[in-house]
């Protein structure tokens, strides 16, 4: 489902480049160079863990067909223009300077780029879905912090950050559910 949102973006076809942010293994950016082998693929976090998602891409035999970069996306990590940034369950550093970041990632788009956001939301009153309540918890006992949005956090602060045509949608995980946002510039 997560493949699908982005190759439907209204500018995918045209797409020349992506940037995985905050990448972890690399398997998404590794799924979109699969389905578009002439797109210029980026992975983007933290030197341990770009080293980690080298050798994954290197045992699937993509190491090839993905960029690796080195740094941290909120203490100026971010360089290049791209023309899909996609992120997923990594903006949780940037809650209280949300649209700031928004406005950074935009900076990185090239005109007409989009955004793909995925990640972890619970309600305004933090009674649903029970499991992301239940994952939320399990990331603060083990010292992790609040891992989620509230419901409306991230298109709101998506608007507030110059970005249009929003959408959201809710996307089923096997212990839990996401909500993907697409936005473009």
């Amino acid at each position: 489902d997560t493949l699908d949102r982005i190759t439907g973006l209204n500018n995918f076809a045209q797409a020349t480049s992506l940037l995985d942010l905050g990448a972890g293994p690399g398997l998404f950016g590794m799924a979109v160079a699969k389905a578009r082998p002439d797109m210029r693929v980026s992975l983007l976090d933290r030197p341990q863990v770009v080293w980690h998602a080298r050798s994954v891409a290197r045992r699937r035999g993509m190491e090839d067909k993905l960029h690796f970069l080195e740094g941290d996306m909120f203490q100026g990590g971010l360089s290049g223009q791209y023309d899909i940034i996609f992120a997923s369950d990594c903006l949780y550093a940037a809650r209280n300077q949300l649209a700031e970041f928004f406005c950074t990632l935009k900076d990185h788009l090239t005109p007409g780029g989009a955004v793909v956001l995925r990640h972890v939301e619970t309600t305004h009153d933090a009674t649903a879905p029970r499991a992301n309540a239940l994952l939320n918890l399990g990331a603060e006992l083990i010292g992790f912090g609040e891992y989620m949005f509230t419901t409306g956090d991230i298109p709101k602060a998506l608007r507030a950050a110059g970005f249009s045509l929003i959408s959201s949608a809710p996307q089923e995980h096997v212990t839990h559910l996401y909500t993907i946002h697409t936005a473009y510039k």
